[in-house]
């Protein structure tokens, strides 16, 4: 998609005043091809408002209950998904942060979540088992979510896991 980044042009940096920049900003962003670019004025480019979630967990409702979270609280598309799905959202698209249902986690996995960790992908695992709280084996600077989750902890964990990935 292309989006026109009016805060690189002549007229941002121009002597025009705030009024003026919003005013323009806001017209060009009316027209329906741009509605995603709803943020550009501000500073911010499409990567930057185009977070990608992907919520993986085996029970559907914490699943919904952790994308409506994160979806207002980022103002993204949050994808859910059922472990039966994994092997085909993988492969479909590109993900900045996975939340991972822990008990999901199988031999078959590790390897394909290292390899996307390796990518850049950030990963924050899922879990109601306590014994997870400090972390997973095999898996250092994972951060553990425990069940039932806490909003703004809940949010605070992915913005900074999402903040230290790579970008891929």
């Amino acid at each position: 998609m292309i989006c026109f980044e009016p805060w690189r042009t002549d007229f941002w940096h121009g002597k025009k005043t705030i009024e003026e920049k919003l005013s323009a900003a806001m017209s060009f962003l009316n027209d329906p091809p741009f509605h995603e670019c709803s943020m550009a004025f501000l500073g911010f480019t499409i990567r930057d408002i185009r977070v990608r979630l992907l919520v993986i967990d085996t029970h559907y409702l914490v699943a919904m209950e952790a994308e409506q979270v994160l979806g207002e609280a980022f103002g993204c598309c949050v994808t859910i998904a059922m472990p039966r799905d994994v092997d085909t959202l993988l492969k479909e698209g590109a993900f900045d942060v996975m939340l991972i249902d822990i008990d999901f986690v199988t031999e078959v996995l590790w390897g394909r979540i290292q390899r996307l960790r390796e990518a850049g992908a950030g990963f924050v695992f899922t879990s109601v088992d306590s014994r997870h709280r400090s972390g997973v084996p095999g898996f250092q600077g994972i951060p553990v979510m425990l069940k039932p989750f806490d909003d703004e902890r809940l949010v605070a964990v992915v913005q900074d896991v999402y903040a230290a990935a790579k970008r891929f």
